[in-house]
């Protein structure tokens, strides 16, 4: 085990390299959370992946045995949700969700992960291609499903849409996974205290973080994935500091 005064002195070296050493634990990350998860004995019966792109694979190797929703508004992401349906069971959804059932323009970008109905603040060079895809409620798409549930939305800056669209059936959700800009990139689109706003409202609270994402420009802190869970949830029943 490394001592204070060690670990100092290996992070002053580690300094000139611009590292720094942590615990694993204390990093966030999709296997801390797993972690956490898999000691409280959630096993999520159906996992919804909202924004695929190229797909969620760390998702479906921690619940292989789960039923998946993919759902992904774009031509790009077809293949690849097609080709993640062969491995594990899974149903696509090629088509966008808001909060009313209507048709919007989307915007795809050379990174799939960029695709978007909102146009990028400064305008953007990477710009493939623009057209209409259908728009559909969650909670109209999916009215009963098994639980425990978990939720999985990365929808470049229709995150609040998306929510206001899952009023219906949010309260069937166990765990909920959303990208939130810090800095919002996008025109129009939301940043944290807003969503965190929105959700505290449905009585959600933040549980976890699993990624932070720093924008190219200038190194700050842009997007964070927050965990949440209902406020009731035994995941936070709990609220000890340690086991004496």
């Amino acid at each position: 085990m490394v001592n204070a005064a060690a670990k100092a002195v290996i992070n002053r070296l580690l300094g000139y390299l611009g590292l720094h050493l942590t615990r694993t634990s204390q990093v966030p990350s999709w296997e801390s959370l797993f972690g956490v998860l898999t000691r409280q004995n959630f096993h999520p019966q159906t996992v919804f992946d909202i924004g695929v792109a190229e797909g969620t694979p760390e998702l479906y190797a921690a619940y292989p045995e789960a039923e998946f929703h993919l759902i992904d508004p774009t031509k790009e992401s077809l293949p690849y949700m097609e080709a993640i349906s062969r491995r594990i069971n899974a149903r696509i959804y090629n088509l966008a969700l808001g909060d009313a059932e209507t048709e919007q323009v989307i915007i795809t970008r050379q990174d799939i992960f960029g695709a978007s109905f909102f146009e990028e603040q400064g305008g953007a060079s990477d710009v493939t291609g623009r057209y209409v895809v259908k728009v559909k409620r969650f909670d109209t798409l999916f009215r009963e499903f098994m639980r425990p549930s978990l939720c999985k939305i990365d929808a470049q800056g229709a995150e609040a849409v998306i929510i206001r669209g899952m009023e219906g059936a949010i309260g069937k959700i166990d765990i909920l996974v959303v990208e939130i800009s810090v800095i919002a990139t996008v025109v129009g689109g939301p940043e944290a205290a807003e969503v965190i706003a929105m959700l505290d409202g449905m009585d959600f609270k933040i549980y976890d973080i699993i990624s932070l994402r720093r924008r190219p420009l200038d190194g700050a802190l842009a997007q964070i994935d927050l965990v949440f869970v209902p406020d009731k949830s035994p995941l936070r029943s709990d609220h000890r500091w340690r086991d004496h």
